[in-house]
């Protein structure tokens, strides 16, 4: 994040002295100059009011005409906070614009400005697409394949948590619930601020390279008797029998993983 990147905001009428880059923080605008330009009658109650942890820093030394003065400085995401709750027309412009993002989000998955995307950008897209890619490809692979095949049968949703707990502990040794618990997330979706993952309450998230690979095969394996012999859908209890053959099948891999 660069100083430049918070001009792009291009606020008319405010000094541009008061924007400035804190090294750990990045860009900032000094904050009552700034809350005072948007139209708050009170600018330092709007400033307690409205921000949260985060979106303030104080003490920051900041050069001014009279020399180097302490200050407490907005960070881009005090910035928009403040512009949410003022009243002015940049401020309704401002926000008017970030409701046609989230309206474009809402019918197409994606907002790209073309003005602005840099190469970088364009190959992290590629390979967070390439990614998601292969997820969706896993999912096809996994066990909602039981689960379609179950729902032929006529099972219900707790036979169906019946069977995909005895398929985890069949390979793992533990249900869903117990991996999320006692194994380290290593996949999911990546917090906004690349602070690692959100939280996930997917079991498969939380499982190493072999025992995905092993998951997955198991699953194939299980899901080919099953169209073989049940092609109409399966019963638990079929499929229970299919996980356990499967199982069977790929214990030598099964012992690998559990070391």
């Amino acid at each position: 994040m660069s100083e430049l990147e918070i001009k792009h905001f291009d606020f008319e009428g405010l000094d541009q002295d008061r924007v400035g880059f804190h090294p750990e923080h990045g860009a900032y605008i000094q904050a009552t100059p700034f809350a005072t330009w948007l139209g708050f009658g009170n600018p330092r109650q709007a400033i307690k009011t409205h921000l949260q942890d985060g979106d303030l820093i104080k003490g920051v030394q900041i050069r001014t005409p009279s020399g180097v003065q302490r200050a407490t400085v907005l960070t881009k995401r005090g910035v928009r906070r403040l512009l949410f709750r003022a009243n002015t027309p940049i401020a309704i412009q401002y926000a008017d614009s970030v409701l046609d993002m989230l309206d474009e989000l809402d019918r197409s998955g994606m907002v790209v400005d073309e003005k602005r995307i840099t190469d970088d950008q364009i190959d992290a897209g590629k390979e967070k697409l390439n990614a998601i890619a292969k997820r969706r490809l896993e999912e096809r692979m996994d066990y909602k394949s039981i689960l379609h095949a179950l729902k032929l049968g006529g099972a219900v949703d707790d036979e169906y948590r019946h069977v995909q707990n005895t398929l985890y502990l069949s390979l793992f040794g533990k249900t869903a619930a117990q991996i999320r618990t006692t194994q380290e997330q290593r996949t999911g979706i990546m917090r906004k601020r690349g602070e690692g993952f959100r939280k996930s309450n997917v079991a498969k998230d939380f499982l190493t390279e072999v025992q995905l690979t092993l998951l997955n095969n198991t699953v194939l394996a299980t899901i080919a008797q099953i169209q073989q012999r049940h092609p109409n859908g399966a019963s638990t209890a079929q499929m229970l029998d299919a996980i356990g053959r499967a199982v069977t099948l790929l214990r030598p891999a099964l012992a690998g993983s559990l070391r």
